[in-house]
């Protein structure tokens, strides 16, 4: 059999040189489809190689694929506390022995396939800090079952692989009826429109902000853009928060608005594909999220500092998710047509 490409070895839980697991050929990944827009399901091939002189001694091979809500965090004690949720759980009987004997194996591949329930979430491979945080992870399990001996006095042979899953969303078009924020003072006047609030993850979020001048001393001295990620645990009351990006222009950088005296404007655009990263050297955002056990927010804040008048804040939560572009949309489609209907 011509095997293509698996996971790295950091992705296993408990990893075996002689039982692996390999993606479809041509793929880089287990999971196929976009979940939330289509059947999605994980699949790939499951790898036995044994020496012929010590093969495997086996009665029954299962599968899993498992998707688990986990958090844990430290009480007011310090005490470590933990919770999880099962997400979804399947299994398959891939090869089973008639007799009650053991059968050598030293090459078997066996292909499978899971559907993946479709109010499944993303996959979030860790957030929060060491006193809280939570994860959403989903895995694929190998169990291969022996008969017990003096050798082998645990019974079951475990494979363990990380399937990390997207959850997909459409082309959000503008709010039909955005909300427009405003702030008025006697000496100037200013107003943000975000015309849309569910953004792509590795997309990018224009922020125009118009300016009125009422009192000619009043400048703008500097304009600051955050995106916020703000972690909650179900079972605490604090809240974690991270800037993911921010932006910052000058205030000579806000222009005249055409045939306009005291009217300016500036459309200030957070990239987010430039998110700070984290302490493991990885650049991570996690799509916005309510679970059983913890809730996942953004909120894009704004800070205009002011000269000769008060500065002035806004904000607004925003969703963020993984959006798939039209053109991938369109492919997916035709490849799939007959499949799908």
């Amino acid at each position: 059999m011509n095997e293509s490409i698996g996971p790295k070895k950091g992705k296993y839980l408990y990893h075996s040189s002689k039982a692996y697991f390999t993606f479809e050929l041509n793929r880089n990944k287990f999971q196929k489809g976009y979940l939330g827009l289509n059947p999605s399901e994980v699949s790939g091939v499951f790898h036995i190689r044994y020496p012929e002189n010590k093969p495997l001694k086996a009665t029954k091979i299962e599968l899993y694929f498992v998707g688990m809500v986990h958090t844990q965090w430290a009480d007011y004690n310090g005490y470590h506390c933990s919770n999880s949720k099962e997400i979804c759980k399947k299994m398959k009987c891939i090869w089973e022995i008639n007799s009650r004997n053991e059968e050598n194996i030293t090459n078997l591949d066996f292909p499978f396939k899971f559907t993946i329930p479709n109010e499944s979430p993303s996959s979030i491979n860790y957030i929060g800090k060491y006193r809280a945080n939570g994860s959403i992870y989903y895995i694929i399990n190998a169990t291969i079952y022996r008969k017990r001996t003096k050798i082998y006095e645990n019974s079951e042979k475990i494979v363990e692989v990380r399937s990390d899953i997207q959850r997909w969303q459409l082309p959000v078009c503008p709010d039909y009826d955005p909300e427009l924020l405003i702030k008025r003072t006697d000496s100037f006047k200013c107003q943000v429109l975000l015309d849309k609030s569910t953004f792509d993850i590795k997309g990018i979020i224009n922020i125009p902000i118009n300016f009125q001048i009422i009192n000619q001393d009043v400048i703008v001295k500097k304009i600051n853009v955050k995106l916020i990620e703000y972690f909650k645990l179900n079972s605490l009351s604090s809240v974690d928060k991270r800037c993911l990006v921010k932006q910052s222009v000058n205030g000579n950088e806000v222009l005249s608005v055409p045939n306009s005296e005291n009217e300016f404007s500036i459309v200030v655009s957070l990239d987010l594909s430039k998110v700070k990263k984290l302490w493991n050297n990885k650049a991570s955002i996690n799509c916005s999220c309510i679970t059983e056990l913890f809730e996942v927010w953004h909120k894009v804040k704004i800070e205009i500092l002011m000269g000769k008048a008060n500065n002035v804040k806004f904000k607004k939560i925003v969703k963020l998710c993984n959006i798939v572009s039209d053109d991938t949309l369109e492919e997916y489609m035709m490849n799939n047509f007959e499949r799908i209907y």
